[in-house]
């Protein structure tokens, strides 16, 4: 059973809220007994700042529940996904990285004079997860609104609505968030280099952190919480058995290639919006699945080391604010023992 195409909010928040609560409103009165199910509580957990006293210990049963060798390619492209939009903390308003990244984009503005450059202030009818293409793949019955009880029976009355500025739960609900986001990146950085899953998930989040870490505020956000050693290593392994020659991996500017299966999935996301070539998809029929080839396969591990080397360039440690500079140095360092090989 897919996951749950729900859990990818659509554009406008308001318009997706009311299916979404009705999607975790059981999920949040049960146990899970499925990865599948633990991961829709969990989520649902971030979504209604609800019962998240227990949260580290329902990410303890989910990883008792996960099973890499079970999860398709899909899933481990829309979990990775998902998890980011927790990040996000789906579009709310206090969302702490939604602020680190407007603050960000302020601070470059005010250093390069980028004054023709168009602000890119995110707004609440913002994307933070693009309309999912895959529902009749994944057989999502998404919950009719008109069905909509008047009182849920595991949440509050006034959830419906509640978009309410709250900094000091949204700081609780972030480091909740990251904690399930980077505690699955590194089971998924440990998973070996053979299997397409967990690099379609390695390279969703490399896409990500690209994007995000090219604003210092965000890289203070998140710089105690990436797993750098375990990243470096990974790169590492994936250069070991990566058919291209160094030149190739450094002369790449813009995408070429097949189009990866994940690609269609993050696809108008703000953080993957500049990586697509235009007519990148113009041949994709958004029906059909996108298989996978060894041709993909390859092509998507050059993509891991080629954004490894834009997050070694993004990630400074000469900004970093702690030892975590160390991780960092120590990423750029490990990787560059690679460059010279």
């Amino acid at each position: 059973m897919g996951i749950d195409g729900s859990l990818m909010v659509v554009h406008g928040f308001s318009s997706a809220r009311e299916s979404f609560l009705i999607l975790i409103d059981p999920a949040l009165g049960r146990k899970a007994s499925t990865w599948n199910e633990a991961f829709i509580r969990l989520h649902g957990m971030l979504f209604a700042r609800l019962q998240l006293d227990s949260f580290d210990d329902e990410v303890d049963s989910f990883l008792d529940c996960w099973d890499p060798s079970s999860v398709t390619s899909t899933q481990w492209a829309i979990t990775t996904v998902t998890n980011i939009s927790a990040l996000y903390q789906y579009n709310r308003k206090d969302s702490r990285l939604k602020e680190a990244l407007r603050q960000g984009r302020r601070e470059k503005r005010e250093t390069e004079h980028e004054e023709s450059a168009p602000v890119e202030e995110t707004t609440e009818a913002d994307s933070i997860l693009p309309p999912s293409q895959l529902q009749n793949d994944l057989q999502v019955d998404m919950a009719n609104t008109e069905r909509a009880p008047d009182q849920f029976a595991n949440m509050p009355v006034g959830i419906r609505s509640d978009d309410r500025e709250d900094v000091s739960l949204s700081k609780i609900v972030f480091e909740k968030a990251a904690f399930l986001g980077f505690t699955l990146l590194s089971e998924t950085l440990n998973s070996g280099t053979t299997q397409d899953g967990p690099l379609i998930s390695i390279h969703i989040w490399l896409v990500f952190l690209a994007y995000a870490l090219r604003y210092q505020p965000v890289v203070r956000l998140l710089e105690r919480k990436l797993l750098w050693q375990e990243l470096a290593e990974l790169l590492n392994d994936v250069k070991s058995i990566v058919d291209a020659e160094w030149d190739e991996i450094l002369a790449i500017n813009e995408l070429d290639g097949p189009v990866l299966l994940e690609d269609p999935i993050i696809r108008g996301f703000d953080w993957s919006r500049k990586l697509f070539p235009r007519r990148w998809f113009q041949d994709i029929d958004p029906i059909e699945p996108i298989e996978e080839t060894e041709e993909s396969t390859e092509a998507r591990k050059e993509r891991i080391l080629s954004l490894g080397i834009q997050l070694t360039r993004v990630a400074s440690p000469l900004n970093c604010s702690d030892n975590r500079s160390v991780i960092v140095l120590n990423l750029r360092m490990t990787y560059s023992e690679c460059l010279m090989h």
